[in-house]
């Protein structure tokens, strides 16, 4: 996106009537750049802590371990949400012995309509 600023500066021609406008354009195509990949950045930074929370809620765990366990970060255009609790794996998928409790799979994708609110909250409100 440009800005033009054409009022800058008017010169009158003497004699004839005419005029001359000088047109100043400024490119804003970085600051704007920028200012998406920061209200995204801010996005994905609320999207990691909510399914952080959803999972958490999803947990089938006495101990309370796994669920203090829950993390998040955020890579470039990407969040990774996750733990480094050894057993995460087979309470998430099952074993042969246990069936499956998902928790991160269903926090994560039960809620697109959310994260989609708010990337655009972001993109218009954020800063």
């Amino acid at each position: 996106k440009c800005g033009v600023n054409m009022a800058k500066n008017i010169h009158s021609s003497s004699g004839g009537g005419g005029f001359q406008v000088d047109i100043d354009i400024s490119d804003f195509t970085d600051e704007i750049t920028q200012g998406i990949k920061l209200a995204i950045h801010r996005a994905l930074v609320r999207i990691g802590g909510e399914v952080v929370g959803y999972a958490g809620d999803l947990i089938h765990n006495v101990t309370g371990n796994l669920r203090r366990s829950l993390t998040y970060f955020v890579e470039g255009d990407s969040v990774y949400v996750g733990t480094d609790c050894e057993y995460a794996q087979y309470v998430e998928e099952g074993t042969s012995r246990s069936k499956p409790h998902p928790y991160l799979r269903p926090a994560a994708a039960d809620h697109m309509d959310e994260w989609k609110k708010i990337v655009e909250d972001e993109l218009k409100n954020g800063g």
